[in-house]
């Protein structure tokens, strides 16, 4: 599946913000799933040298929610293409000046805005962007020596490639060896990569799940 812009994607998630819960309004298949993903930012990156961070796609929030209870990050931007996700999350920083939530396109409406840190938790598999225009967009936001965190779908996932199953057609899927190229072209040195099970919370070799992570830095 591929969407035909941002704003198709933006107009999707309008009508799953109407469930009740927060991961479901964001299209997650559980809430542990969706915990567990942001958990692992919480352990794969360095918050210490973390004073700016964006992440990209922040939906309802439940990320950010759960750094400030483990950081001392000071300056958050969330930006989300959907509206009424954005003013959710908004809505639930009101009183906090260190978040700021913004509703737009990554890839054009944080031009010039550089971070320490830039995530993007299961958000490249259906942000209405190619795969290169994304990556691209991404490390745009990073200042030298910043660190990106992403999640998303592994192509490669053994499952697919003995047969035993065929890739759902409600997202994209990616194979790692691809991204990890693109990545370099961007001047990212990529410094762990490795599958995740998210319902089980563990990280496992690359091919033995459908979702990958990686963690890099800018040059």
């Amino acid at each position: 599946m591929s969407h035909n812009s941002p704003k198709d994607v933006g107009l999707d998630y309008q009508e799953s913000f109407s469930e009740k819960d927060e991961h479901k309004k964001v299209k997650w298949g559980s809430r542990e799933g969706m915990l567990n993903r942001f958990k692992l930012g919480i352990e794969k990156v360095n918050w210490s040298d973390t004073n700016s961070w964006v992440d990209v796609g922040c939906g309802t929030g439940s990320f950010i929610d759960l750094v400030l209870n483990a950081s001392h990050c000071q300056n958050i931007v969330g930006i989300d293409v959907c509206v009424d996700l954005a003013e959710f999350c908004r809505e639930k920083f009101l009183d906090d000046k260190r978040v700021e939530i913004l509703t737009g396109n990554f890839e054009t409406d944080l031009i010039d805005q550089k971070f320490d840190l830039v995530t993007s938790i299961g958000v490249l598999q259906n942000c209405g962007l190619n795969i290169d225009t994304a990556l691209t967009g991404l490390v745009s936001l990073l200042g030298q020596g910043g660190t990106i965190f992403f999640t998303t779908k592994n192509q490669n996932w053994n499952k697919f490639t003995s047969g035993e199953l065929t890739p759902e057609d409600a997202h994209l899927w990616f194979d790692p060896n691809i991204i990890l190229e693109k990545l370099r072209n961007c001047g990212v040195e990529v410094e762990e990569i490795g599958g995740f099970l998210p319902r089980e919370n563990r990280v496992v070799e690359i091919n033995d799940s459908h979702t990958f992570y990686i963690l890099g830095k800018l040059k």
